[in-house]
């Protein structure tokens, strides 16, 4: 499937964190060539700095985690190539858990898996309304549409290797210059991730 330009939602939350760093506390110390246990905790602390910055350099979720997308109303325009739809953000997109359409009282009305396509191929990850389906209006006025996801490209294990070398070369420049600045670029984890980096385009 073909991806076209369309509004991601603003309001990102993030419901269940990554459940491990793309990089263990053990693999960090051998890079680091560190032996002791005493910079233990310092080290981890690094390690989760470095992932989310390399995660905000490049716009993507990189182990797994629970994600909601929230909006008033479906994102404009929905329309695109004869189909409708919108990007999810956090590439990639794992899988959707459900969509909620919040009515006048405020009660949520899950929107039937049949009525939609999740598009997983595609970076960024998209839904696009089955031909024979339309989009409900939220009765809400606030808040009205909520889409329940999984970003991520699995487990640490699956997360590509530029990446992790990115949060290894991060977390040794920070340990190494502690309170040092721009320490994406200076480390070289900025050149390593440069591949992945998603540049939101217009519609």
């Amino acid at each position: 499937m073909t991806a076209c330009s369309r509004p991601p939602f603003t309001r990102i939350i993030e419901t269940s964190p990554p459940s491990e760093e793309p990089v263990t506390l053990s693999e960090a110390k051998a890079y680091l060539r560190v032996d002791d246990d005493n910079d233990d905790t310092l080290i981890g602390n690094l390690i989760s700095a470095a992932r989310i910055s390399c995660e905000g350099y490049t716009g993507r979720a990189f182990v797994n985690r629970g994600m909601s997308a929230v909006a008033d109303q479906w994102p404009e325009p929905l329309s695109c190539a004869g189909t409708m739809g919108f990007n999810l953000p956090k590439p990639p997109l794992s899988d959707v858990n459900s969509i909620e359409i919040f009515d006048s009282l405020h009660a949520p009305v899950e929107l039937a898996a049949d009525l939609y396509f999740v598009d997983t191929v595609s970076i960024p990850g998209q839904i696009v309304l089955e031909q024979s389906a339309f989009a409900p209006i939220a009765g809400q006025i606030a808040n009205g549409i909520a889409i329940h996801f999984t970003a991520g490209y699995g487990s640490a294990s699956d997360v590509p290797a530029p990446i992790r070398q990115a949060v290894l070369q991060m977390t040794a420049y920070l340990y190494d210059n502690r309170g040092a600045s721009n320490a994406l670029t200076r480390s070289g984890a900025a050149d390593l991730l440069q591949p992945y980096r998603i540049v939101s385009v217009a519609p």
